[in-house]
């Protein structure tokens, strides 16, 4: 479904120069839930950028279903994302003073989903998350539990074959969060949408079929959770020179 390979990325000029992602390849199967996982700048959210083309690499190739996403022109880019992609973030990214309804069909507004399927897929998309009695309300009266289910809803409303979800449960508490991702991983299964997961929570990745670990711009590592883990750093920590790993 999804294709990283030979991904680099560089920030700054000459002696600021910061190399954020160093040859950085594998594969991703349809219907997975993956955790790309990493200390605090060690790549991870800039290769999520990269990866649902937010942002472009300086080398390499982010192939969906064949099509590169890093050739596309920037309105094929953002039609193509509206389409295929969802995204969740921690700062939610909702927009307050509008309505959870409102909300909620924003990307069916970017899509020009006709108004009569625009109603029944926000409907359908606010029972999914249990929200459907707060419609009318504004997001800003919204608990910090209730905000992240809004823009999980607003992230799946189009039914996107690809969910980014990027530390989604780092401003919630601990009861909360498990709440968020115990729906995610529920929705990846009635959905069949690929989760991808960004996160430095340890216990959050372990939920997930796939593990992508990030250190200093290189993979260090990926691990299936039936065949343990797969070292695909070289003795010099680069990528060795082999096809990228296809996960399974």
């Amino acid at each position: 479904m999804l294709e990283v390979k030979s991904i680099s990325k560089t920030y700054g000029k000459k002696e600021n120069r910061f190399k954020a992602l160093d040859n950085v390849s594998f594969d991703v199967s349809e219907g997975m839930t993956v955790a790309i996982i990493g200390k605090s700048g060690s790549g991870k959210s800039t290769l999520m950028h990269i990866m649902s083309g937010l942002d472009s690499a300086d080398n390499g190739k982010i192939l969906f279903h064949g099509k590169d996403i890093q050739q596309m022109k920037r309105k094929d880019s953002e039609k193509f994302r509206a389409k295929e992609m969802g995204f969740i973030f921690q700062s939610f990214f909702i927009e307050p003073n509008q309505t959870v309804y409102q909300n909620v069909m924003l990307p069916l507004e970017i899509g020009k989903v006709g108004m009569r399927r625009r109603k029944a897929m926000v409907l359908e998309a606010l029972e999914s998350v249990e929200l459907l009695d707060k419609q009318k309300n504004r997001a800003r009266d919204l608990s910090g539990g209730q905000k992240q289910r809004l823009a999980i809803a607003r992230a799946i409303v189009h039914k996107p074959k690809l969910i980014f979800a990027d530390e989604p449960t780092g401003n919630l508490d601990s009861q909360t969060g498990d709440k968020v991702m115990n729906l995610l991983f529920s929705l990846n299964k009635n959905l069949g949408s690929t989760l991808v997961i960004v996160t430095h929570d340890r216990e959050l990745a372990q939920k997930c079929q796939v593990r992508i670990e990030i250190a200093d711009g290189r993979i260090k590592a990926i691990t299936k959770p039936r065949t343990g883990t797969q070292v695909v750093t070289s003795r010099k920590g680069l990528a060795p020179k082999r096809s990228p790993r296809r996960i399974m």
